[in-house]
């Protein structure tokens, strides 16, 4: 995999598999991304943008077995993970997406855990080769996050 080329990643996302947990991901990703690589990038290493929920990431984050097989998984097909869709938190397909994709925000400390979570996975199943990415949410859907509990404090000019 020559990342040198400027060129980017030519890449698969497993965004659009439902995947809301780990059994669920990770049957999708052996299943489609080996077939797309065949047709696409046969010979040559191919770039995951995998999609981690929080439910996928404890799964992972409390299961070193679980991540090892990945990791052997990833490499035995010529794949490498370069970014983790890490927005949707929970679920993500099939329900109203809008506002609920955006919970929880950068304003709890579950959106921190979540995303420590998935930077310790995307760090131990990355090749050193690689400089992996996390795509995450902004701060918070702005409907949530208005008002005067939300409101910057002023301070008091002198």
């Amino acid at each position: 995999m020559d990342l040198k080329n400027g060129l980017g990643h030519l890449s698969y996302s497993t965004l659009v598999h439902a995947g809301d947990t780990w059994e669920e991901m990770n049957a999708s990703l052996r299943e489609f991304v080996p077939q797309v690589k065949a047709r696409i990038s046969p010979n040559e290493p191919m770039g995951v943008s995998l999609r981690i929920s929080a439910a996928s990431a404890k799964t992972l984050t409390e299961n070193a077995a679980e991540r090892a097989s990945l990791a052997e998984f990833l490499q035995r097909q010529g794949l490498y993970v370069y970014t983790v869709n890490a927005f949707p938190y929970g679920p993500f397909k099939g329900d109203v997406v809008m506002e609920r994709v955006y919970e929880p925000d950068w304003t709890t400390d579950a959106r921190v855990d979540y995303t420590n979570s998935v930077a310790d996975i995307l760090a131990e199943i990355t090749p050193s080769n690689v400089n992996p990415s996390i795509q995450t949410a902004p701060l918070a859907f702005k409907p949530n996050v208005s008002g005067e509990a939300c409101s910057p404090v002023h301070k008091k000019r002198v």
